[in-house]
């Protein structure tokens, strides 16, 4: 379970729950706009970052250096123009290292790393589809997250109902008598009394 080891009241869960739930439904639902948002986002802060780098160590750098930092800020404007590649990218050096691993297993023939083996595969096989449906795959993996997201809140949900009813198992338990037969008999005296 998630947050057993942090001590929160009910309300705090409730809240917490309804947070993750409401954040994973707009993650579902707007997949395409929220993965070009952030890559977006996250390029326009390299960007400022390598602006204010070349500013500041252009005139004691030497011709590599600023050849790569004129690079980078022009790679950075180019994914802020066409998020998908970011996803295109990660493809290509995804398949770089899965198909390494893959090769030199198949190579040497030593299969008694399962993990490994299935890892390299997935991995071959996820880098395709990132390489030939870059678009699709940010959507697909945003969308992942908005399930993963909408899941851990109905978990917390799940949680928040379990420790208020708890709470009020324990509010019940504190208000019960003792001397139930001493009720159930003045209840009889009673019913007698009214009869008569």
């Amino acid at each position: 379970m998630f947050f057993t080891n942090i001590n929160l009241k009910a309300n705090t869960f409730k809240s917490l729950a309804i947070a993750t739930s409401l954040l994973g439904v707009i993650f579902i639902i707007l997949a395409g706009y929220i993965g070009n948002l952030t890559i977006r986002i996250a390029m326009v802060v390299a960007i400022v970052v390598f602006i204010l780098n070349i500013k500041m160590t252009y005139h004691y750098s030497g011709k590599l250096k600023k050849f790569t930092d004129i690079m980078c800020l022009i790679g950075a404007i180019v994914v802020f123009i066409f998020p998908q590649l970011v996803v295109f990218i990660i493809g290509i050096a995804l398949m770089y290292f899965s198909g390494i691993a893959l090769f030199q297993m198949v190579k040497s023939g030593d299969y008694d790393d399962k993990i490994k083996l299935i890892v390299s595969i997935i991995g071959v096989i996820f880098s395709i589809f990132c390489i030939f449906n870059a678009s699709g795959t940010l959507e697909l993996v945003i969308r992942l997250i908005g399930a993963l997201l909408l899941a851990i809140g109905c978990i917390c949900f799940f949680q928040y109902v379990t420790k208020s009813r708890q709470a009020n198992d324990v509010q019940t338990q504190d208000h019960k008598f003792e001397d139930n037969e001493k009720i159930i008999e003045v209840q009889e005296i009673i019913d007698v009394k009214e009869e008569e």
